[in-house]
């Protein structure tokens, strides 16, 4: 009795120690250390947890795309700053919520591609796991093309800029390529994050005309001098005001004539009406920039009302009201018109 009592207890301990180790042994290596089993040198991955299957596929693909939004944004301001420069400490760059929203569809586009492991079932912490990963070259591969097709838009503008001869549009022209350089370098800063090695090796000498356009762009304006006339201009302020938003622009403003590629003519006016000896007037600027082929820019803007009792008094006033919204607007404008945006 004793011997069979022992015999059944063995029997039930190798049962329990046999169901133990099948337990530990069915448990995946991933579940404890996921970065072991996918390398970040070969796969993206992200790990998710979960009360089911499909809660832990979602954490782990909501993972994945969070550390894909944060991780190229980063590529991307990095990026931007090697080839964007400033002009007395102005940017033209992309803005925060349009940057956000094509790395979403960028990401989102990414995903597409997306392999997960099996689920794997915890019975110790009652928990689902599951790892959301892309295979870096398989992923880079299936990119490819958006980057390419971004980098022939880039390049197929410089390369028109390039051939141009008048000198206001060939710089409008290098203005629209590096808007498109920017989507470039969007593409170049994802292809970077799936792949560096793959990304250098087939788009450096793009890369590198593409951090090399700032200068180029900067080269051409120097090219060009421009010689500035102002016409109703009382001490010569709407000049200086001009004169300042040109080189802010990046241009040199010439005293000489024979020097200038380009003629900017500018005039003072103003609507008046006058009231018992009061002259009520609304001041306006308007300017021209002529080649020898004729005008390629213009430029007009009011300024508030203004009231005097002189025409002295009344121009000092009209030039008080205009000169700072041209400070405000030219920069602006002039280059929505050279990045091919107006």
């Amino acid at each position: 009795m004793k011997k069979t009592t022992v015999f059944v207890l063995f029997s039930l301990l190798s049962l329990l120690l046999g169901c133990a180790s099948t337990n530990v042994a069915s448990m995946p290596e991933w579940v404890l250390n996921y970065q072991k089993e996918f390398p970040g040198s070969t796969y993206i991955a992200q790990k998710g947890t979960g009360k089911t299957a499909d809660n832990a596929k979602s954490e782990a693909t909501a993972s994945l795309s969070y550390y894909f939004d944060t991780t190229v944004n980063a590529n991307r301001e990095s990026n931007y700053r090697s080839f964007e420069t400033t002009e007395n400490g102005k940017y033209s760059t992309k803005s925060e919520r349009e940057t956000k929203r094509e790395t979403k569809v960028t990401t989102d586009t990414a995903l597409r591609a997306v392999e997960y492991t099996e689920p794997w079932y915890s019975k110790k912490d009652k928990t689902w796991h599951c790892v959301a990963y892309l295979v870096r070259e398989t992923a880079w591969k299936n990119f490819e093309p958006s980057v390419r097709l971004a980098k022939d838009n880039f390049t197929g503008y410089y390369n028109k800029a390039m051939e141009e001869k008048e000198p206001f549009e060939r710089l409008r022209l290098l203005g629209i390529a590096r808007t498109k350089g920017s989507d470039f370098m969007d593409a170049i800063s994802y292809a970077q994050f799936l792949s560096e090695p793959l990304t250098n090796t087939n788009f450096q000498a793009d890369i590198l005309l593409l951090s090399e356009l700032s200068s180029r762009q900067q080269e051409e304006k120097g090219k060009i001098p421009i010689f500035l006339e102002v016409e109703n201009d009382s001490a010569s302020r709407m000049y200086g005001t001009f004169a300042k938003a040109f080189a802010e622009c990046g241009f040199k403003v010439t005293k000489e004539r024979n020097e200038s590629v380009y003629t900017a003519k500018a005039k003072v006016e103003s609507e008046q009406v006058v009231q018992d000896e009061l002259i009520i007037a609304t001041p306006s600027v308007r300017l021209s920039l002529v080649g020898k082929n004729g005008s390629v820019y213009s430029y007009a803007k009011s300024g508030n009302r203004v009231k005097a009792y002189t025409q002295s008094l009344l121009e000092k006033k009209s030039l008080e009201s205009l000169c700072p919204v041209v400070e405000q607007t030219f920069f602006e404008d002039f280059n929505a018109v050279l990045s091919g945006r107006k």
